[in-house]
């Protein structure tokens, strides 16, 4: 393989892995920072009480729509044991003028995200309607069944039918900011509108009209779902207040099929979007999901049906028939055999595809006929059979119901490559799936706590398919103090194939804590055939590890003990280039595998997936301390706002227990890069800008969103070369600065020379920042 093939391999690889960060760190709109809010108070246990609204600092001002610049921020040191002391959130919904707003829906939404910068919506734990005042408030009294815990992240769900949907991710409840959180709702700046008719035209009245959000990852189907509207007696339908993005558009009506668009963008410089949906005859499929063991069906499963062919079943022609009509054709019978032998010869019950290829040689046959005449010789395309000619016996009429029957073909064909449909199964594990299209669908189920069965194929009509799911295995045991062999109170357990804390997806950890957890017992459930490892993790705890567990289907484990150790301690000091404490750094430490810059995909994962890292933060003399630290090696980092990054290139083991003393860390003053992004629209309040360094092989990605006037700011920057992107903008990932970025890349590492950046592509900000300097960039 030549050199110039490889360096174009490595630039295709460096796209993929550009476009996945993008997708990871920019498809989440990121959240504004909190104005104005106050020190941490305690929440109302009960009843929401009237708060008052957020104060400006002493000696600041509050302004009305002025936002400060959007500056990148550092997670604090949190810590369950001192950060907060009940698990509970709250806050206000406003309008913009500041005036709650009563009567808001504010669902508790789990994050099973494993990413850092993308949010996973799964179930709903609970909701709250605002009080007159706006006031909405969750706790372990106002929510028991929402299972409230500091070891996992949630998402706040806002509707309300005269504002857009509002929703903020990253939820902790260890962060006092989500003690008293104020919520703006502002109107949605699109509407669509249309009408909805049957195949007759008639107006279809009681459709429903659904706009998901294609920018929202959620595990329910209809989790998406952003506003929905009703067609009326004329068949029109509105739905308002809708956010300008990428949407998917669903109309649905009992009795008929489903129609929409898998993709349509809303733009808000166009506020009314007209979207007209014709419905035709819709048909089903039903059926039951039970349980292997018991026989007895299983609630609230899901049912995907993905479509493989729209319209009837293929019908195969027997050889002999085919040539049979073959022969009457030749002897000048009727066109009629000639259309009814291109549908049997084409597999298809349907005569659209027939008629016009049927009406196609028609016309040959008479073009040739008139040509032969013209030359005075005897018609030799087959089309002897009498002086009347063919073509004119293709009825016209016929021929226009044709073609519209095929262009209703190729709408569906084009729903089909992209449309799936889900729905939940009852009480009883009945499920019916209405308004399908004619044709044939793929069939998954999932359920909780089942292995997911294999996928079925069924034609509509069928009202008696099937799925009989086994039960996952379960693992029972306890957590207990490894020196005292008292019980845990509270502690999450992750399942993972590693015995490495980090190395548990975020979406296998489970949380356990009073009132449902007592004296240390847990019951894992849900758990696939496989080998694994429990690691537990509680507050006081460096964590604890099982054996390692082979587990077979369906299998119960009982009797597993998990003994959590205190751990050892990391100790140090952090100082600036004159030997000053610096206070308020943020100092982790992380797996040594996660920091090696040999071991790419570890540094990958470690900057785009959500891990619990220990941390703390330098006091007043820059001292910290770790406690509660597993053994094994280690690497140790340190951040601050108004200093470059630390990254220790020396691991360290820890022990078992004990203090770990580590050198004096010593911090450069940080660079800073700002500017501002505008377009021929002028400002852009959604733009994203990225800064990485040039020798950093695409790590160490810093990023910043624009504030109200466009502007950004990323500091505490070491010195040395940086590229600066616009990697978004208007909402929207810019492909082409990532895609200028790789190729240049490719070039700097010596492995493109032949492959120039394409004329038109945006291409990338490289600047080189001393320490301590600021550097102004206005024309991204």
């Amino acid at each position: 393989m030549s050199q110039q093939r490889i360096g174009f391999g490595l630039a295709a690889l460096a796209v993929v892995g550009l476009v996945a960060g993008a997708a990871y760190f920019l498809l989440k709109s990121p959240e504004p920072d909190p104005a104005g809010v106050r020190p941490p108070t305690p929440a109302p246990r009960v009843t929401p009480t009237p708060v008052e609204r957020p104060k400006a600092p002493e000696g600041a001002a509050l302004t009305d729509g002025v936002k400060p610049i959007k500056r990148e921020e550092f997670n604090p040191a949190f810590d369950p044991r001192t950060a907060r002391d009940q698990l509970a959130l709250g806050g206000s919904v406003v309008d913009a003028n500041g005036n709650g707003i009563p009567n808001a829906k504010v669902e508790l939404v789990f994050d099973q995200s494993a990413v850092i910068a993308r949010a996973q919506e799964a179930d709903v734990r609970g909701s709250f309607q605002t009080l007159a005042d706006g006031k909405f408030y969750f706790s372990q009294e106002t929510c028991p069944a929402c299972g409230l815990s500091f070891n996992e992240r949630y998402v706040l769900r806002i509707t309300h039918p005269d504002f857009a949907v509002e929703r903020l991710s990253g939820v902790d409840l260890r962060d006092p900011r989500w003690e008293n959180r104020t919520i703006v709702l502002s109107p949605g700046a699109n509407r669509l509108v249309g009408s909805v008719r049957d195949a007759s035209g008639a107006p279809v009245a009681g459709a429903e009209v659904r706009v998901y959000d294609l920018n929202v990852s959620t595990t329910d189907p209809d989790g998406s779902i952003e506003r929905i509207g009703t067609s009326g007696a004329d068949g029109a339908y509105v739905v308002a207040n809708l956010k300008p993005g990428l949407k998917k558009l669903w109309c649905m009506r009992s009795g008929f099929a489903s129609a929409g668009r898998p993709t349509f963008t809303l733009d808000a410089s166009r506020p009314d979007a007209a979207v007209d949906f014709v419905l035709r005859a819709g048909q089903s499929i039903s059926g039951v999901i039970v349980a292997q063991e018991t026989g007895l069906g299983i609630p609230n499963a899901y049912v995907t049906l993905k479509p493989t062919r729209f319209g009837p079943a293929a019908t195969v022609p027997k050889q002999a028939e085919v040539e049979d009509m073959k022969r009457r054709i030749a002897e000048g019978e009727d066109p009629q055999l000639l259309k009814e032998a291109m549908q049997k010869a084409s597999g298809a019950r349907s005569d659209v595809a027939g008629a016009e290829r049927a009406r196609a040689e028609a016309l040959r046959m008479k073009a040739a006929r008139e040509q032969a005449r013209r030359e005075g010789r005897k018609p030799d395309d087959g089309a002897e059979g009498g002086d009347e000619d063919v073509a004119d016996r293709v009825d016209p009429r016929e021929h226009e119901a044709a073609v519209k029957r095929a262009q209703d073909l190729a709408q569906a064909q084009q729903n089909m490559q992209l449309t799936t449909v889900s729905f939940r199964t009852d009480q009883d594990g009945k499920f019916k799936a209405d308004g399908l299209e004619e044709g044939s669908y793929q069939i998954t189920v999932a359920a909780p706590g089942y292995a997911p069965p294999p996928i079925q194929s069924a034609e509509t009509g069928n009202a008696a398919v099937s799925f009989s799911l086994q039960s996952n295995a379960r693992i029972v045991g306890r957590c207990i103090d490894d020196e005292t062999g008292a019980p845990i109170t509270a502690f999450v357990i992750g399942l993972g194939t590693s015995f490495d804390q980090n190395s548990v997806p975020y979406h296998m950890r489970k949380s356990f804590g009073p009132p449902k957890t007592v004296e240390g017992a847990f019951e894992y459930v849900d758990v696939r055939a496989g080998t694994y490892f429990l690691v537990a993790e509680a507050p006081g705890y460096a964590g604890g590890r099982s054996e390692q567990l082979v587990i077979g289907q369906s299998e119960r484990r009982e009797g597993v003990v998990i003994r959590l150790v205190k751990g050892a301690t990391v100790l140090g000091r952090v100082i600036d280039a004159a030997g000053k404490p610096v206070a308020d750094a943020v100092v982790s430490i992380d797996a040594a595998a996660m920091s090696d810059p040999n071991n790419i995909f570890g540094r990958l994962f470690a900057t785009q997936l959500r891990r619990e890292l220990k941390e703390a933060r330098t006091t007043a003399d820059g001292t910290f301390r770790i406690p509660n630290v597993l053994d094994g090696k280690y690497a140790l980092k340190v951040r601050h706002p108004d200093f470059g990054p630390f990254d220790d290139p020396n691991p360290f083991d820890v022990p078992k227990s004990g203090e770990v003393s580590r050198p004096d860390v010593n911090l450069s003053r940080g660079g800073t890069i700002r500017g501002m992004v505008s377009d021929k629209d002028g400002p852009d309040n959604q733009a994203m800008v990225t800064v990485t360094p040039v020798t950093a092989g695409g790590f160490n990605q810093r990023q910043a969103q624009t504030d109200a006037d466009g502007r950004f700011e990323i500091s505490g920057l070491a010195a040395g070369e940086y590229r600066v992107v616009c990697a978004q903008k208007r909402g929207k990932v810019e492909l082409g600065p990532l895609l200028s970025v790789a190729l240049q890349n490719q070039q700097r590492n010596g492995g493109g020379a032949g492959a120039p950046v394409p004329p038109g592509m945006p291409a990338m900000k490289v600047v080189m920042l001393t320490e301590g300097a600021v550097i102004e960039i206005n024309d991204l």
